[in-house]
């Protein structure tokens, strides 16, 4: 057997499974890999090391003693987002205040993993508020890519997507608003599911001072090296095991561009070269421009989060003089410029029927993008301009082809608008830059047909990029 911790999740709970490897022995391991390099590397930030020897040498007892397991995941080590609710553990979401509070029970999802026999090794890094496409926290500092140190993990899931690339977990879950999920996965190499909405339990995930969250944007999903660990964990975050039809050959349409932003050359040329190889392999490929107003998608969008940030603040704070003071430090400074920003202030000083205008739009608009997919199997898109930014200050904007655009344009261009949609969206890497850096694509399925756009995209496995050992 290789190097445990280098198996998928799949080989490691069939190692666990048929006695073939201790859960003692995987948790060990994983302690002494992340004890050796997360020093340098500043994704995991609080362990439960002790807690977690004592839980598998429990389930070892078990196993010898009765020859069952816990469940699907027994004797699993994993780390999880420092955004979900642990028992005992403070739960930060990037605020150092809640830092300070720890929580009385596990949020659903945390139960579900437990529950299915899952060890819990520690928390990972999240940027303030979980509200940046890089992990950099007030807390706990910044958070380097384990492909290249120089480059951000992304944001805000950034160290669960670099814990599962470190080989530090099998796999994390991420939450996912603006492309928590799928911009990390896309910078660190490895697949981030954003599911479709309230397809994962998400109402109760939050710290124990914030619970709520946002209501039609936010989901929760998993982070893993393949498609296999990605069911696996979806099946249990979910509790349930879909139906799919098996395909031959797939119906596929592409966009690259919209609203005159395009990704750089050489995404461009790892796009080209995907979507060549799986035409080779005799899936149907073809360019779309879909009927879809994406500048207004990006206003409605905005409109939604502010609204739904601001209900999140407690309500004297919701004040006009705070709201200004709040929107000048948490938005204008930090993002500058760009459509995300002005459409994220127009949501915080909206009223209830400004929002409520926006969601039935956005309902229009979801509509319009199912009636698109119904002729296809799937819709492919970039998940970034380019392949993992350099380490920089939030709100800096870049230059593309002498091309100044904004910060979080950039960054969650390809993001933010397909999060209204409400359906499910798999981040795959797909090839690697000459400075070893991923990138990865967006593969969009129908809305509920989460397990069908997984077993789609297990068509196409071959041309996924296989995880890299550090």
């Amino acid at each position: 057997m290789s190097e445990p911790i280098f198996l998928s999740l799949k080989d490691q709970c069939e190692a666990l499974h048929s006695g073939r490897l201790t859960s003692s022995e995987l948790t060990e391991k994983y302690i002494q890999h992340i004890n050796l390099t997360n020093q340098d590397l500043n994704i995991v930030i609080k362990t439960y090391f002790s807690e977690a020897r004592k839980r598998s040498r429990e389930l070892d007892s078990i196993f010898k003693s009765t020859g069952r397991i816990s469940g699907p995941l027994h004797g699993i080590p994993f780390t999880i987002k420092d955004a979900f609710r642990i028992k005992n553990f403070s739960t930060s979401y990037g605020f150092p205040s809640f830092n300070l509070l720890p929580s009385f029970d596990n949020c659903t999802l945390v139960d579900r993993l437990i529950s299915a026999g899952a060890i819990f090794l520690g928390q990972t890094n999240v940027p303030l508020s979980c509200f940046d496409w890089q992990t950099n926290s007030p807390i706990y500092g910044l958070t380097k890519n384990p492909l290249n140190p120089m480059h951000t993990v992304g944001g805000s899931s950034g160290g669960a997507a670099a814990s599962v690339a470190a080989f530090y977990s099998a796999f994390e879950v991420g939450s996912d608003v603006a492309g928590s999920i799928r911009y990390p996965a896309h910078c660190c190499g490895v697949f981030g599911l954003r599911p479709s909405h309230h397809f994962v339990r998400f109402d109760d995930i939050g710290p124990i001072l914030q619970k709520k969250s946002f209501a039609n944007l936010a989901v929760a999903g998993p982070i893993a090296r393949s498609i296999k660990d990605i069911q696996l964990v979806l099946s249990v975050l979910t509790q349930t095991h879909p139906i799919t039809k098996p395909k031959k050959k797939l119906t596929i349409g592409y966009t690259l561009e919209w609203t005159n932003i395009s990704t750089d050359e050489i995404s461009k040329k790892l796009i080209h070269e995907f979507i060549s190889n799986i035409t080779a392999d005799g899936h149907h490929v073809s360019e779309i421009n879909p009927k879809i107003d994406f500048k207004l998608c990006d206003h409605i969008y905005g409109i939604i989060l502010g609204y739904e940030y601001k209900k999140m603040i407690p309500w004297p704070l919701r004040l006009r003089p705070f709201m200004d003071i709040f929107n000048y430090f948490f938005n204008t400074r930090r993002l500058r410029s760009g459509i995300f920003k002005e459409s994220f202030e127009k949501g915080l000083f909206a009223n209830k029927k400004k929002y409520l205008e926006a969601l039935e739009l956005a309902q229009i608009e979801r509509l319009k993008f199912e009636n698109e997919m119904n002729s296809f199997d799937l819709w492919l898109t970039p998940v970034s301009v380019s392949a993992a930014i350099k380490h920089q200050k939030i709100g800096v904007p870049f230059l593309k082809n002498d091309q100044q655009i904004p910060y979080a344009s950039y960054l969650g261009h390809f993001l933010t608008v397909t999060a209204l949609f409400h359906h499910p969206i798999l981040s795959a890497p797909i090839g690697r830059t000459t400075e070893g850096l991923a990138v990865g694509v967006q593969l969009h399925g129908k809305i509920n047909d989460d397990g069908q756009l997984l077993e789609d995209c297990s068509l196409l496995e071959n041309y996924f990029l296989k995880p890299q050992f550090f």
